[in-house]
Order: structure tokens, then sequence, then C-alpha cells
């Protein structure tokens, strides 16, 4: 049995030759869905990047500061 790879190679090989409309119209088509899915996946990698930045920035900060009109006697540092 012939692999799917192959199968969608020969589709292409005939739309390109038979269809040159029909297969540019799918090419681009294609390419639009993989730079949209492309932009979503840089966008989440720069949204982790800078949670993991804010995350390392306050790791030396104290969660608790000193604060003596707090009836307490400490307040959130944030």
């Amino acid at each position: 049995m012939t692999d799917q790879k192959e199968l969608n190679a020969v589709r292409d090989l005939i739309m390109k030759t038979h269809h040159p409309e029909q297969w540019a119209e799918e090419q681009a088509e294609k390419k639009k869905k993989l730079d949209d899915l492309r932009s979503f996946v840089d966008g989440v990698l720069a949204g982790l990047d800078q949670a993991k930045q804010a995350q390392e920035a306050a790791k030396g900060k104290p969660v608790f500061v000193t604060d003596a009109n707090d009836p307490k006697g400490f307040r959130p540092s944030r």
C-alpha cells in the first residue's frame, strides 16, 4: 500500500500540470494557514518568554514588606 505522502505528491503533480490555477489557489491557502499558525506560535512563545522573564525578575524580591501603617505590620510587595 502506498504512503499518504506519495499520494499527496502525485495529486500535487497532477494538479500542477493539468489545473495550474486551482493548484496555485490551494498552495496560497496552505501558505496562509501555515503563516497564521506560525504567527500564533510565535506569539505564544513570546508570551512564555515574557512570563519567564517576569518570574526571574520577581525571584529575588520579597513577597511582603514592612509597613508601619498596616495593622498587621506588613503588606504585599506587589
